[in-house]
This record gives C-alpha cells, structure tokens and sequence, in this order.
C-alpha cells in the first residue's frame, strides 16, 4: 500500500508548477469557494481555476475549494456512442463498466472497494460525446483517488468473465429500456432528427433500432450480433484507440494544495502513453427541409405520447443560449407556456417536459407530452406547434424572459454545489469548450439574451419544415 499513498515532491515541483497556467480570475488558489447560496450570490462563483497539459497530452483542470474536507477527482473521456462505428454500438456503455473490473494493480471490484473504505464514493455516466468517472474521497485520500485513475488509464485489464458478466447486465439493461415508452421515444426521436448524421442519431446505449428491437420489428443489437470472444478483441481494439491522456481530461475539486496535487498527479499520470486518436466525427447534418414522422406501438400499460424535436446548433454559441431561454419559456415549470396551455388549461397531457440534449454539436431540442387518456394526438401536436410559432412571431414578453434567465441562473448555481458537481462541469467545459474558464462565463452569456435574440433563434431554427416528431400509441391488450 506504501505506493498508493506515495507523495513525490521532489524536483518534479518546479517542472509543473511553471506549466500551470493559473487560475481563471484574480484571486488564485486562495481565492475559495464556500457554500452556495442562491438567495444571495448574484453571480457564478468565482472557481479558482487552474489548467495545465502533461507532456503526453492529458488536460488538467484544478479548482481549490476550503469549505470542506473533501475532494473529487474527475477523469472524462472524450468517448461515447458518437465514436462507435457500424457493429460498436454499445461500445462506450459496456467500457464503462468493465472499468470498475480491474486494472494492472487494482483487482475487479477493489477501485469501488477502496474507494468506500476510505468514506468516498465512486461513480461513472456515459453520453453520447464522453465518459465520466468521479470519486468523492476525504481531501486526506486524494493520493489514493489519483493513482486509482491513473492505473485505469494505463492498465486496465479486459478478462474473458467480467467481460461476459457486464455484457449480461448491459443487456438486461437495455431490456428494460426497450419497454420503456419513454426510452423508445427519445431514441427514436434522435434517430429520426439525425437521419443522415449517424454519429448523433445513436444515444450511449445505441441506436434507436437497437434499444426498441423488442417492441418494434427491428434488426437485433450489435452486442447480440457476433461471438463474446469476437467482440472482447473489439472492445480491447476500441479502448486502446480512444481511451488514453490525450483524449481525456482530468479535474480536481475540493480541499488540496495545489503544487502537491500537481506534483501527485504529474507522478501517477505522466507515463500513460498517448495515442494517435482516429478523426472524430465532425460537420454538420444537412439541412433538413421538410417534417420528418413517424408512429411507434408501444406498451399497453404505456400513455400515448408525442415527441417533437429539431437540429440546433452547439451549446455556448449565442443561438443556443437565446434557445435554452426559450426551452424554459416553453416546458420550464407550471406557469410555462405548455404546462399552461397542454396541462393547466386544456387537460390534453399529463405532463410536458422541453429540453436540449447539451451535446457537443449539432444539439438536440426536444419536446415530449404524455398524453391523457383522451387527448388527440395531432391536436396536442398543433397546440405545441402554436406555441412555438407564437414564441416565433412576437417573441417572449420581458416578464417570460427575466423569468428564464432567473430560471437559468438557479440551474446553474445548483450545477455547481458540490465538489463532485462542479468537478463533473468543469472537465465537459474544458473537454467540449477547451477552456474549463468558460463555465464562469455562463451566467453572463445569458444575461445578455435579448428577446429579439430568443425570437430570431426560434424563428430560424425551430421551423416546422426542421421539426421530426414521433407519436407512440400503446398497443391493445
């Protein structure tokens, strides 16, 4: 154990302490982040962000926070179902878990293991753009959490068992997905967004085919579709690709000292190899000019219910922002102008919910009603179509908008409460923005939306002739 809890701070300090580049407002260090109060704090808090790149291309971000005795150490990769290529898809999903079955010097099970012993917490999430791994630890572990995730990274060990094991619980996964209305929708909605960009149109447990096979008449799973040992060889072949420092981001959260922490991490992590990293996908989808549909049968114990999406472009882009207003205007809590109109006022749904997916570009803006027992379907569909027309013509009212954006300004601020959260957001700032000092840039950006700017961005890019929609029906008994 002397090598987990092995601190060098030899002459390895000057080398990375003069590659640090600083912090991303005055203050440094030192300047702490305490306790989040959303009655008080009229702006983001300041995050002492500091950012590096080790020789092998690993991105650094580390942001020092007193306020309690704890840190998170985040490692994302910029994997996930975009990267998959025909007969991968599930790929980035299986990865994530047979990361937690053993590296060189760490058994299957132990990571997690360790990791609780020591009164810490370890979890991981896949998208369509990354995957992430957080470990919350006691600030006094912090040496443990990083020589954890630098082992992964260089060592990780894929056996013939754990990988059969995950494989069986990725499946039963996806089964209970698959007779999920909610999960079928959604996937078939991307898919039907995204028809002539492949990359987007699968979600981190594949295409929509492939997640609804059993309840629509579909071609079977790329993890049914070949011989276990085949598709190991594929997975080992895939992780060595892409999972390495020069495609990953790791940050720092919490109770630490920052030439120590660069030192432990410039330790553990600077002997992990880059790779040359296959082109990712890129460009954009072709404009589409036309309504895209299409009607699936779903459960019968399953509420209708109607999707209607569109192509937007990236987050944080000025278009974006002005469109994450209107999705709040639109579907954010019940004075929302659906939640209004489809729940409050008409009683044609049970619930409305309006998102984007905050992917890495082209984004996906979403609409989704679960429709009441009686409601018609193509009059819900012309109401929300109202609605956004409306939004369109005249723009929001100064009310709605003010409304929005204290909306956002909440939302962001609770996405930053906690060492965990915050270490999560940065890593994405810096892997999809390549600048974590964006993320204390966000609250302005929408402060700076006009209602001019909401009207032109529905107007241009939520057009009936860009809309998809998917309508499930539950089949009879």
């Amino acid at each position: 154990m002397a090598i987990l809890l092995a601190l060098a701070v030899s002459s390895l300090a000057v080398r990375v302490a003069a590659a640090d580049v600083g912090s991303g407002r005055p203050g440094g260090a030192d300047a702490a982040l305490g306790g989040l109060d959303l009655q008080h704090s009229p702006d983001l808090p300041r995050l002492a962000i500091r950012r590096t790149r080790l020789d092998n291309g690993l991105r650094v971000v580390l942001s020092r926070d007193t306020s309690l005795p704890t840190v998170a150490i985040c490692v994302t990769y910029g994997v996930g179902a975009r990267n998959e290529a025909a007969g991968q898809q599930g790929f980035a999903q299986l990865l994530e878990r047979l990361m937690f079955q053993g590296s060189r010097n760490v058994a299957a099970g132990e990571h997690v293991r360790w990791i609780r012993e020591h009164g810490g917490q370890a979890t991981a999430n896949s998208s369509g753009d990354r995957t992430q791994f957080v470990d919350r630890l006691p600030a006094t572990a912090l040496a443990l959490g990083l020589w954890l995730e630098a082992d992964r990274m260089q060592a990780l060990e894929l056996s013939d068992d754990d990988f059969e094991r995950q494989l069986r619980r990725v499946r039963r996964e996806s089964d209970r997905k698959g007779a999920q209305a909610r999960a079928i929708g959604d996937q078939e909605l991307r898919a039907l967004v995204f028809r002539d960009y492949p990359a987007t149109a699968r979600g981190p447990l594949g295409s929509s085919s492939e997640l609804s096979e059993r309840r629509v008449s579909r071609p079977g799973t790329s993890l049914d579709s070949a011989q276990p040992t085949a598709h190991l060889q594929a997975l080992r072949d895939f992780h060595r690709q892409l999972y390495a420092p020069n495609n990953a981001v790791l940050s720092v959260v919490g109770n630490f000292e920052v030439l120590e922490t660069l030192n432990l991490i410039h330790t553990y992590f600077a002997d992990a190899a880059s790779v040359s990293l296959p082109a990712a996908p890129g460009g954009a989808p072709p404009e589409q000019t036309e309504p895209r549909s299409v009607g699936l049968a779903g459960p019968a114990t399953e509420a209708a219910s109607l999707w209607q999406g569109w192509a937007i472009p990236a987050p944080r882009t000025a278009e974006h922002d002005a469109l994450d207003l209107a999705k709040v205007i639109l579907g954010a809590g019940p004075s929302s102008r659906l939640q209004q109109l489809l729940v409050t006022e008409k009683g044609l749904a049970q619930t409305v919910l309006v998102w984007t997916d905050e992917q890495r570009g082209p984004d996906l803006f979403g609409v989704q009603a679960t429709l009441t027992e009686s409601a018609d379907p193509e009059l819900v569909s012309r109401a929300i179509q109202g609605q956004i027309a409306s939004l369109a013509r005249l723009g929001p009212s100064a009310r709605e908008l003010t409304r929005a954006q204290n909306q956002l300004r909440s939302s962001l601020l609770l996405g930053l409460d906690g060492n965990r959260a915050r270490a999560g957001a940065l890593a994405d700032a810096e892997l999809f923005g390549h600048d974590a000092r964006l993320l204390e840039t966000d609250l302005e950006r929408y402060r700076q939306v006009s209602r001019d700017d909401v009207q032109r961005a529905v107007a241009r890019y939520l057009r009936s002739a860009r809309r998809s929609e998917v309508r499930l029906r539950p089949q009879a008994p």
